[in-house]
């Protein structure tokens, strides 16, 4: 599911995972260099198993997943 390109989305999203949260949910999560990789994340709470970092190979200005998620370490979200 592509879920959010904003921060209002990813706050739907979050809650929709919340929710719905009847199986296990896991977050797959690309994202370019105009957003913040923190605040965006924190819109989706706590309601998902585990988050995967990954670079979005089609977009030159993607994050790297090492990027995302050394900046989610700072949160203590352990994203791999």
């Amino acid at each position: 599911v592509d879920g959010a390109h904003n921060d209002s989305g990813a706050h739907i999203l979050g809650h929709w995972i919340a929710q719905n949260n009847n199986l296990p949910t896991y977050v797959i999560f690309g994202m370019s260099k105009k957003r913040d990789v923190v605040s965006f994340v924190k819109h989706l709470g706590n309601s998902y198993v585990k988050l995967f970092s990954v670079p979005i190979e089609a977009e030159p200005l993607s994050y790297s997943a090492e990027y995302i998620s050394d900046n989610l370490k700072e949160i203590n979200i352990n994203a791999i």
